[in-house]
């Protein structure tokens, strides 16, 4: 039997009730929403209130296509990684890391990196084993979790009202975003990060320990910096108390349960790896290297991009929902202030505060996507709605408090900021009137929105041309050297991953 939803609105083009029932009208009365069931059979009601009626089939699971989505942009990803393993940058580090698991069968890092990576190498590793492919074993890892990153953020997005045809969209545009994208398909292990990152937030959002605590500890695993997370349980716990939940006590119990298996996990990897020179240089120096004018650096850098994906929050509001114009002075002279803010980032240069390890945002589609960016963020500001969750806002405050203990920010730094700001701020999304499609304001969303796919797929072709360059630099760089045509001093020309 199907399900269908009915949505009515009212003249004003608002939504006046939704019904979920099945097609042969039975409709539970647990299943009606925004009015009582009584006043449905009101005829007067009837009349009156609902103008105009869309009826549409809804699937068995949105989360379905969500899914396949995922599955589709793994295989993306896998078309745009090189024919074969290729070491650009730091990325060298971790595919050693991986053959150095191997030879003493158990998680190594490499002496040139300072987080432990035992996650991303213990992974790659079993699958090695299980294919006999290195390539498989690095690569097809780097394609699956680029899909399970997808999913996750579209999980995100569908806990925010959105259907699955704007959550697909919108996790395609944020995902292929440089920052996000390069980390994607580079082997490093944020490529484990950023789906451990989405899905420890999904899990504890739907409160479901058992695979927070999975994600959480794989991802301390592979990057120390994970055990930020911790606060996301506390953050869940305190907002249900302050709810009034009865289980809290229950709730209590579980939060302390994860904090401790993460605090073991990061004790004993503190111990059980080896120590890098790495580490011993950068870690251990850590609390030696703080001071507070670099705190209050990163700091005001975290309230910019506070303010950015504040504005870029208010803007997805602005997609999914009607807009929210103050109705006060006051509300007007905050949100103009803000505006402002937001703007007055155009005036300032990106790499001067910030570190990128790619060129994707330094040519002119660069800059028009960064500008265009803080352009969407003033409207969303000016005149979108905003939301407000505990638990991923504790979270960015955590993470942004770690940052101020690094000397050189890069942008992948920032994306657990991005991340938890966001969807702390996120409003909830609401259906959409017919009456609104084909309308100016339709026709202006899509508009940028095709803009920026446009942009979005220069970056993609972009990092594919790097990589395949790479890619062919290292390979005729190796050939030469082994045939001896050519001297280690004169291979200046190959990645810094091979030559460095």
């Amino acid at each position: 039997m199907s399900r269908c939803r009915i949505i009515g609105f009212a003249a004003n083009g608002k939504p006046a009730h939704k019904i979920t029932g099945t097609a042969d009208n039975s409709v539970p009365d647990a299943w009606i929403t925004h009015s009582p069931p009584t006043r449905l059979l009101d005829p007067a009601f009837a009349r009156t209130t609902l103008t105009g009626m869309r009826i549409s089939r809804e699937p068995a699971s949105e989360t379905t296509w969500v899914a396949v989505a995922a599955v589709g942009y793994a295989v993306l990803i896998y078309a745009v990684l090189p024919a074969g393993i290729v070491a650009l940058d730091d990325d060298f580090g971790y595919v050693r890391s991986v053959v150095l698991t191997l030879q003493h069968g158990r998680p190594w890092t490499d002496d040139w990196l300072e987080p432990w990576t035992a996650g991303l190498s213990a992974l790659s590793a079993t699958l090695y084993h299980a294919t006999g492919s290195f390539y498989f074993g690095t690569y097809g890892l780097l394609a699956m979790l680029a899909g399970l990153s997808f999913f996750f953020f579209g999980l995100l997005l569908r806990e925010k009202g959105a259907g699955a045809g704007r959550s697909i969209l919108f996790a395609l545009l944020t995902l292929t975003f440089p920052t996000f994208l390069w980390k994607t398909v580079q082997f490093t292990g944020m490529a484990l990060y950023i789906p451990c990152l989405l899905g420890a937030l999904w899990s504890a959002q739907k409160r479901r320990w058992p695979l927070f605590t999975t994600l959480w500890l794989l991802a301390i695993a592979t990057r120390q910096s994970a055990i930020t997370w911790a606060v996301l349980p506390v953050a869940a716990w305190a907002k249900d108390r302050l709810a009034g939940n009865r289980t809290w006590g229950r709730a209590a119990f579980q939060t302390t349960l994860v904090l401790a298996c993460g605090a073991v996990l990061f004790r004993w990897l503190g111990r059980f790896m080896n120590k890098t020179h790495a580490q011993l240089l950068t870690s251990d120096q850590m609390w030696s290297h703080w001071s507070i004018p670099q705190a209050f650096r990163i700091a005001a850098i975290g309230a910019g991009l506070f303010l950015l994906v504040l504005g870029l929050a208010g803007a997805w509001s602005i997609v999914n929902a009607p807009c929210s114009l103050p109705q006060s002075r006051a509300g007007w002279a905050i949100r103009v202030i803000g505006a402002a803010a937001i703007l007055s980032l155009l005036t300032v240069g990106t790499h001067d505060f910030v570190a990128f390890d790619h060129a994707a945002l330094d040519g002119p589609i660069g800059t028009y996507e960064l500008k265009g960016l803080v352009v969407l963020a003033a409207a969303g500001l000016l005149a979108g709605r905003l939301s407000f969750d505990l638990v991923p806002l504790a979270g960015a405050v955590a993470s942004l408090a770690a940052l101020t203990f690094r000397g050189e920010l890069w942008d992948y730094y920032a994306i657990d900021l991005m991340v938890l700001f966001f969807f702390a701020f996120a409003a909830p999304a609401e259906p959409i009137p017919v009456a609104g499609i084909g309308s100016g304001r339709w026709r202006l969303q899509t508009g940028v929105v095709g803009v920026l796919a446009v942009f979005h797929l220069c970056f993609i072709g972009h990092f594919k041309h790097r990589l395949d360059r790479g890619y062919a630099l290292c390979c005729m760089g190796s050939r030469a050297l082994s045939e001896g045509r050519l001297h280690p001093d004169e291979l200046s020309f190959i990645p810094f991953g091979l030559g460095g």
